[in-house]
C-alpha cells in the first residue's frame, strides 16, 4: 500500500504533522458545551436546541461510519481531507453567523458527518505509527488518552474564548484552525491517484436517510421531552411514532438487502451484545455530569470558565488510566478485571460527591472525584472497545464500532441526561415545597437570615427591605432543594454502580474451556477420600 504522504518529507515530521491535524479535528463540533450558556443568552432561545445540536454531531459521525471505507477506496487521503476541512470551515461560519438555532442543529449534523471522514484518515496512520504490528490494545491505550485529553483541553480553550470575547469567536477560531488544517494537508499529502480505485457502489441512500431521520427524531424527543411536558405534547407523540416507524423501516431494509448499509448480524455475537449493553449502562455514570453542573452552577455559582477549569482535573485520571491499561494488557490481563476497575472508578466518583456535596464545597473537593472519573472513562473505553472487537473481522469491527459510537455518545448519555433533567426538576419542586412548609418565623436561623437581608435594604424603603428579606429566604430554600435532590441522585447512581459491579463480577467474559472442566471432573472422581481421624 502506497504512503499518502509526500516522499520528500523527512520521516520524523510526518507524526508531528498528523498530530497537528488531529488536535483541531477532534475539537471540531457544531456546538461547544462550554459556551452553550452564552449562546442561549446571545440568541435568546432554549438550551435544548444546543443540547440537540451536540448530539446531532454524534449522529452525523455515526451515519458516516458505514460508508467511510467505500469513500476511502475511491478517493485519496488528500482529497478526503480537503473536502472535509473545507466543509467544516463553511459550516462553522454558518454557525457563527446564523440567528436560528435550527440551522445550528442541521450544521452540527453535517459537521459530524464530514468530521468522521477526516478522523479516519488521521487515525489510520496514527494506528500504524503506534502499533505497526496491529496490536489493538496498544493502539487504544495510547489513542484514547490523547483524544479525551484533547477534548478536555479544547473545552477549556473554548470556554476561555467565549468568556473573554464572545461565543461566536469560538467558531471563528475553528475557521482559522480549519484553514491551518487545509494548509498542512497540502503540505503533507500527495495527490497521486490510488493504486487500485474501488468504484463506489452498494451505498443505499434510502437506508442512510431512514437512519439519520430516525436518530434525529429520537434526538428531538430526548432533548425536548421535559420542555414539551413529555407525552402530553403532540410534537413528542408524533416524533416518537416517527422514530419507531423509520427505525423499523431501516432495520427491515437492512435485513432485505444483499449489501446492507449497516450489517446488523454483528448483534449475533455475544461479545458485541454484552459490550453494547455495558456501554449503554455506562451512560448512567457518563450523563451525571449534568448533576455536577447543578452543584457547580446551582449551588456554588461557578461560571462556565471555572467549571471548565475544574474539569481539567480529569486529565491526570485520563493519563493514569492509560498507564493502567498499558500495564494491564502488556501482562495479558483479562477483560473482566479492567471493566470492573472502570465501573469501580465511576462508582467512586459518585460516592465521593454523595458524601461531600454541600454549600461549603470548594474546588479542591472535586479533585479526587474527577481523577477517579477520568480513570473510569479510559478503562471502560479501552476495555469495552477491545472486548467488542475481540476476534472480529474488519467489516464486523466497522459495523459494531458504529453501534458503539451511537450508544456510547448518543443513546446512553441523551437518555439518562433526559432522566436526570426530569428528576432534578421534579425533585427541586418537591423539596422546595417540603422545605418551605417547615420554615418557621420563630426559628432563629430563619429570622436571622431574613433580618440580615431586610436590614441591608432599609435604605431603599420598608417595602423593598421586606422583598429583599423574602428573596433571601427563597434563595436559601432553593439552594437546599437543589442540594437534597443532587445528593439523592448521587446516592441512586452509587447504588447502580454497586449493582453493575455485581453483574460484571458474575458475568463470564471468556469462553468456558469445556476440556478443562472435563479434566477437573475426572481428577475429582479419582481422588481418594481422606480418612476421618478417630479419637
Amino acid at each position: 500500500m502506497k504512503s499518502p504522504f509526500h516522499a520528500w518529507l523527512p520521516k520524523p515530521l510526518i507524526p508531528l504533522g498528523v498530530l497537528i491535524l488531529l488536535m483541531p479535528t477532534l475539537a471540531l463540533s457544531g456546538v461547544y458545551p462550554a459556551n452553550t450558556a452564552d449562546m442561549v443568552g446571545g440568541l435568546g432561545t432554549l438550551s435544548e436546541y444546543f443540547m440537540m445540536a451536540n448530539y446531532a454531531a454524534t449522529i452525523g459521525m455515526f451515519c458516516a461510519y458505514p460508508i467511510m471505507l467505500k469513500v476511502k477506496g475511491y478517493w485519496n487521503s488528500r482529497t478526503i481531507l480537503l473536502v472535509s476541512f473545507t466543509a467544516t470551515l463553511l459550516l462553522s461560519v454558518v454557525c457563527a453567523e446564523t440567528t436560528y438555532p435550527e440551522v445550528i442543529v442541521a450544521a452540527s449534523l453535517l459537521i459530524g458527518f464530514f468530521k468522521m471522514f477526516a478522523m479516519i484518515e488521521l487515525i489510520i496512520p496514527i494506528m500504524f505509527m503506534i502499533s505497526p504490528g496491529g496490536d489493538r490494545a496498544r493502539f487504544y491505550t495510547f489513542f484514547y488518552p490523547i483524544s479525551i485529553g484533547i477534548g478536555q483541553v479544547s473545552a477549556y480553550v473554548t470556554a476561555f474564548i467565549s468568556y473573554e470575547y464572545g461565543w461566536s469567536y469560538v467558531y471563528y477560531v475553528m475557521v482559522i484552525a480549519s484553514l491551518v488544517c487545509l494548509a498542512f494537508t497540502l503540505l503533507l499529502y500527495h495527490n497521486d491517484p490510488l493504486e487500485k480505485r474501488i468504484p463506489i457502489e452498494n451505498i443505499d441512500g434510502l437506508s442512510l436517510l431512514l437512519l439519520s431521520v430516525s436518530l434525529m427524531l429520537a434526538n428531538y424527543v430526548l432533548c425536548f421531552a421535559r420542555y414539551e411536558n413529555w407525552s402530553d405534547s403532540l410534537l413528542i407523540q408524533g416524533a416518537s411514532i416517527g422514530f419507531i416507524i423509520t427505525l423499523l423501516g431501516f432495520v427491515s431494509r437492512q435485513n432485505s438487502l444483499t449489501h446492507p448499509l449497516l450489517d446488523l448480524s454483528v448483534l449475533k455475537s455475544k461479545n458485541v451484545r454484552l459490550a453494547l449493553f455495558l456501554i449503554f449502562v455506562m451512560g448512567i455514570f457518563f450523563a451525571s455530569s449534568s448533576l455536577q453542573s447543578a452543584i457547580t452552577s446551582g449551588i456554588l455559582r461557578y461560571d462556565a470558565m471555572t467549571s471548565a477549569q475544574l474539569n481539567l482535573w480529569m486529565l491526570p485520571g485520563v493519563f493514569l488510566g492509560g498507564v493502567i491499561c498499558f500495564i494491564w494488557f502488556n501482562y495479558q490481563g483479562g477483560f473482566k478485571g479492567i471493566i470492573l476497575l472502570g465501573f469501580a472508578a465511576f462508582t467512586l466518583y459518585h460516592v465521593i460527591l454523595y458524601l461531600t456535596v454541600s454549600p461549603d464545597m470548594g474546588l479542591k473537593d472535586f479533585h479526587i472525584a474527577l481523577i477517579a472519573k477520568g480513570i473510569g472513562m479510559i478503562l471502560l473505553f479501552v476495555g469495552l472497545g477491545l472486548y467488542q472487537a475481540n476476534k472480529m473481522t474488519m467489516v464486523g469491527m466497522i459495523n459494531s464500532g458504529a453501534l458503539m459510537i451511537a450508544i456510547r455518545s448518543f443513546v446512553g448519555p441523551a437518555l439518562f441526561s433526559a432522566v436526570y433533567a426530569f428528576a432534578l426538576y421534579q425533585g427541586q419542586q418537591q423539596h422546595l415545597v417540603d422545605l418551605a412548609g417547615k420554615m418557621d418565623a420563630l426559628d432563629p436561623q430563619v429570622t436571622a437570615r431574613y433580618m440580615a437581608a431586610r436590614q441591608s435594604g432599609l435604605s431603599q424603603g420598608t417595602e423593598v427591605a421586606q422583598i429583599m428579606g423574602a428573596r433571601a429566604l427563597s434563595g436559601s430554600v432553593q439552594v437546599q432543594a437543589i442540594l437534597v435532590t443532587v445528593k439523592e441522585w448521587m446516592g441512586f447512581i452509587s447504588i447502580a454502580g454497586f449493582v453493575t459491579l455485581a453483574f460484571v463480577s458474575l458475568r463470564s467474559f471468556q469462553p468456558v474451556n469445556k476440556r478443562r472442566l472435563v479434566n477437573l471432573r475426572r481428577r475429582w472422581r479419582r481422588l481418594a477420600p481422606i480418612p476421618y481421624p478417630i479419637p
